[in-house]
């Protein structure tokens, strides 16, 4: 028996848990079209956006698509204000050492 039933809430979680892998994954082979699919997407699941998560994938996904300084300072927005997000390690990577 399961340790927990797989009520709505722990769908929910799951179906985040899902999209967060999908968006990784889109994010590592630097396709913009897809991770902003993804965040529409997480945007209706998740309209509060109380993580910043979707913020953050947003970041990234201009940092690879416009770079400049546009960009750079949406970046060092996130990166300053969001100082509980682990996207904060992709966000510096990508957007301020343009690397993997």
């Amino acid at each position: 028996m399961p340790s927990h039933p797989m009520d709505e809430a722990h769908a929910r979680i799951d179906a985040e848990n899902h999209l967060i892998l999908r968006l990784n994954d889109a994010m590592s082979f630097r396709k913009v079209k897809e991770m902003r699919e993804m965040i529409d997407e997480y945007r209706s699941l998740d309209p509060a956006d109380t993580d910043a998560n979707q913020a953050g994938y947003a970041v990234i996904a201009d940092c690879i698509e416009h770079p400049g300084d546009g960009s750079m300072t949406a970046a060092r927005q996130f990166y300053d204000t969001q100082r509980h997000s682990p996207l904060r390690r992709f966000v510096r990577r990508i957007c301020f050492e343009n690397s993997n």
